[in-house]
């Protein structure tokens, strides 16, 4: 990145207003931000890389993303495209034995290409402007806008495109992240695939599931796309530095052997084409902003794929940087805070994937105990707070509630060190400060059940008595009943933000 200079010499703007939002990459992240801050009033650019620039890529979308595409307005398109329904895995991993999970709704096995297809006609029919085969070769910034300069397409010579804002959601790639961004590194991992065919089905009992395999020196996965087509993967180790280059299909053919059941899994079967090789090591970014950019998706940060949540991860990423950005563009005085709102989740949920991966990696590691390739990876982030993760325990919910009902009298305070302030809170489509209950180390609790946690916090040290505090509550804030306020007051004592006194 640089200081805006003069174009070269025979370049050409396509427009001369600028745009509002330039969206560098196609994939679901950058095609789903594009599209919504399109139906939200913005003009919008999308660059994307020309089709087929990787190899097929088959991903495993659980149950949990239909929240995240329903919230996107994407769930519709995928239901209705086709992809396999996946009822549940089966892996292969901390014994011999294996370990089923049944999902209670059914997932999608997707190809990457096609789901990208899908939500990228959706962009364009919001009416984004997208090009597909451009390759963006720098971008520049000054004090008024951020300008992109990309290359040719079909031979139309280059161009220069003015945004207000740029989101880079160009994955692995990060042709803005990679300037600088780009910080924590996970162990090198290569990811070794290829796509397998048997006209009269897999010897599995389910075949529409996930299979997952871990070994001595990696792990491996399958993912159905047809009833005889299956994707299997394998995560080594990279070869040595020094050693003799080596054949991807050799590669391939010495890690799916120590996989003894995908290896089982593919005797008879056709591999359709060549194997390939992909770098599949995690990594993250030291920020995830600055002034009129976002990174988005992969382009933030990638995690392990074991988790399954890529395609969930780049979607919720899509959708909060639509929210921030949309919310700067409306409210410049707040773009600071909603750019720096959107890095905090960005940071948090890459923590929260790297902590599950770790805990995995550990359960593989005590299998195999001499194993260089999950010793590595086995010591992952420190404990820390997780976007949504709750704030206490069932247990100690029902406790601090059962506690209430059996008090005569109850007065209330704000637990130590906690306090009352103002937080950005998502509302609708914008980021917005509304007062919260803050702590030293959490997030801000803004509502529980519906209930204000602020307003109810405010007004507890006035009343011994939770039936005239809810009447209190209820005065100034109509809308709770009796039994979400006391599921939410459970909540708050039971978490240390209030405390009887």
């Amino acid at each position: 990145m640089a200081e805006l200079g003069s174009p070269a010499a025979g370049w050409r703007a396509p427009s001369d207003r600028p745009y509002d939002v330039a969206v560098i990459g196609g994939g679901p992240s950058g095609a789903t931000a594009a599209r919504l801050l399109r139906e939200w009033g913005h003009s919008v650019v999308l660059l994307a890389r020309a089709a087929g620039h990787r190899p097929p890529l088959a991903e495993s979308v659980p149950p949990s993303a239909r929240k995240v595409l329903a919230a996107v307005g994407a769930l519709a398109w995928v239901e209705g495209h086709g992809f396999l329904p996946t009822t549940g895995n089966t892996s292969w991993w901390a014994s011999h034995e294996p370990q089923v999970e049944r999902f209670p709704t059914a997932g999608f096995q997707v190809l990457r290409d096609e789901l990208e297809a899908v939500l990228l006609a959706g962009a364009t029919r919001a009416g984004v402007e997208t090009h597909e085969e451009f390759r963006v070769r720098e971008v520049r910034f000054d004090a008024a806008e951020a300008v992109v300069v990309h290359g040719e397409r079909q031979g139309r010579g280059p161009s220069v495109l003015r945004a207000g804002e740029i989101l880079d959601a160009s994955g692995r790639a990060g042709v803005v992240a990679g300037e600088g961004f780009r910080s924590e590194q996970g162990p090198p991992t290569l990811a070794l695939s290829a796509v397998w065919r048997r006209d009269s089905g897999f010897p599995v009992p389910d075949d529409s599931h996930t299979l997952v395999e871990a070994f001595a020196s990696g792990w491996a996965w399958s993912v159905p796309v047809s009833r005889g087509v299956r994707h299997v993967t394998v995560m080594v180790d990279p070869p040595a530095p020094g050693r003799a280059r080596r054949d991807p299909g050799a590669l391939y053919a010495d890690a799916l052997g120590q996989a003894r059941h995908l290896q089982a899994l593919v005797a008879g079967a056709e591999r359709v084409g060549a194997a390939w090789a992909l770098d599949a090591s995690t990594y993250s970014s030291r920020r995830f902003e600055a002034s009129r950019l976002l990174l988005v998706g992969d382009a933030a940060s990638f995690i392990d794929p074991l988790s399954s949540f890529g395609v969930k991860k780049a979607l919720a990423s899509a959708w909060l940087a639509a929210v921030a950005t949309h919310t700067g563009l409306r409210h410049p005085e707040r773009a600071e805070m909603a750019r720096a709102f959107f890095s905090r989740r960005e940071e948090q949920i890459y923590a929260r994937y790297a902590r599950e991966a770790a805990r995995h990696a550990r359960s593989a590691a005590r299998r195999y105990a001499e194993s260089a390739f999950w010793s590595a990876r086995a010591v992952g982030p420190p404990p820390g707070a997780e976007p949504d993760a709750p704030l206490a325990t069932d247990a100690a919910i029902q406790a601090a509630f059962d506690d209430v009902k059996t008090r005569r009298r109850l007065r209330l305070g704000l637990g130590a060190g906690v306090r009352i302030g103002p937080a950005p809170l998502v509302v609708e489509h914008e980021i917005e400060l509304a007062e919260s209950l803050l702590t030293a180390t959490g997030d801000p609790v803004h509502s529980l059940e519906g209930v204000q946690a602020a307003r109810l916090a405010r007004l507890a040290p006035g009343h011994d008595d939770v039936g005239r505090l809810f009447e209190a509550y209820a005065a100034q804030a109509p809308g709770a009943g009796l039994g979400e306020f006391l599921r939410a007051l459970a909540t708050l004592i039971a978490a240390g933000l209030l405390r009887p006194e």
